[in-house]
């Protein structure tokens, strides 16, 4: 799940990004080829583009930030996953780990931006499978491990 946030907000960015950027090219090729002066440009079209680089900006950099926030928690998971299967955590130990992960979990999800629902449902589909053989892998290692 948390590798599939983040490569959801990735994906975002790239086509908030692509579509802003494309947005002003077209804009500026079509007042160049009617021969706007550079007032006429900036006036006509930057200044009212301005609140939608503001909102790329700030989509690119929010989710950056969660993606650099879901990273982090992905490697507190791997490590803490590790523990388990190695050292045989005691029940107390396991909910404990399971706690912290829990609560760094919930304290994530409440501080990402949203993403707008056809942004999931495009990637949706192609992600579902690669997290169901992540799932089955992890149930494979925790058998093996239970093992040995």
């Amino acid at each position: 799940n948390l590798w599939w946030d983040a490569d959801i907000r990735k994906f975002y960015v790239t086509v908030v990004t692509c579509l802003v950027t494309l947005s002003i090219l077209l804009l500026v090729s079509a007042s160049l080829w009617n021969g706007l002066t550079f007032r006429d440009v900036f006036l006509e079209i930057a200044a009212p583009a301005l609140p939608l680089i503001i909102y790329a900006y700030r989509q690119w950099k929010e989710n950056g930030e969660a993606v650099a926030r879901l990273t982090r928690l992905k490697e507190l998971l791997n490590v803490t996953w590790k523990k388990y299967l190695s050292e045989n955590m005691t029940d107390v130990e396991c909910h404990d780990a399971s706690r912290k992960l829990q609560d760094q979990i919930f304290s994530n999800r409440e501080a990402n931006p949203l993403i707008p629902d056809f942004i999931y449902n495009l990637r949706k589909s192609s992600q579902h499978d690669s997290m169901a053989y992540s799932i089955d892998d992890m149930i494979s290692e925790m058998r093996n491990s239970s093992a040995n």
